[in-house]
């Protein structure tokens, strides 16, 4: 578990542990550290009987143009020059 009082030690001893070590190899003006991360993101999906499945192609109640208030092109949208 998570909260339990040796995982908090654990951590704490961890940064402990890194921060005496920066301090060390990557010292920097005003007892600040150089130190850089690199964060990594990872998602999974599996398909589940219980998904929503997707809609049939045409059956939209709304436009995605209205909901993102684009214009629709018109009848001379083939026939527009830009005049700038």
């Amino acid at each position: 578990e998570e909260n339990h009082p040796a995982i908090g030690s654990l951590k704490k001893a961890l940064f402990e542990t890194a921060d005496a070590l920066y301090r060390q190899h990557f010292p920097a003006e005003g007892g600040r550290i150089h130190a850089t991360f690199e964060l990594v993101f990872l998602t999974g999906w599996a398909p589940d009987a219980s998904q929503p499945q997707p809609l049939r192609p045409g059956s939209a109640k709304a436009s995605l143009a209205d909901a993102l208030v684009v214009p629709k092109p018109g009848p001379d949208a083939s026939n527009a020059t830009d005049s700038d």
